[in-house]
């Protein structure tokens, strides 16, 4: 009962967010916050590399999707990971190929199952793809 309103919530949610223009920068200020407490703890050399990719990455997004996705894989390490998945998912969503993410989320909640900003790109995935029963 619950995990059916949930994926209606998320489904109105997505039919929303594609109805009203894509607010970039309030998703390059979330992804940017996340990116720096997720590097909090490592040197500021490696991290600033992994950042300037996202942020390259994300001014890339409309104009060149694919050599974004490519910057994305690239920035998908510890300091990183949660910034470059989501902006993974937005290009994915904007070309119609969330499929195409599902493996991706898969390896990466193995990997970290207990973040839940990378579960809740699972949870959307799957509920865009309506196998909520994969959760």
């Amino acid at each position: 009962m619950i995990a059916g309103l949930l994926v209606r919530d998320a489904r109105r949610s997505l039919d929303e967010r594609r109805a009203r223009p894509p607010r970039r920068a309030l998703a390059l200020g979330a992804c940017l916050a996340v990116g720096a407490v997720s590097a909090g703890t490592l040197g500021a050399q490696g991290a600033q590399g992994s950042d300037t990719l996202v942020v390259r990455a994300f001014d890339l997004e409309s104009s060149k999707p694919r050599e974004a996705l490519a910057l994305y894989r690239r920035a998908l390490n510890g300091e990183t990971l949660v910034p470059a998945m989501l902006g993974m998912e937005r290009i994915f969503h904007e070309q119609g190929q969330v499929d195409s993410l599902l493996p991706l989320v898969a390896a990466v909640v193995r990997v970290q199952p207990r973040d839940a900003v990378l579960r809740t790109v699972q949870f959307r995935t799957l509920a865009t793809l309506r196998r909520e029963d994969e959760l």
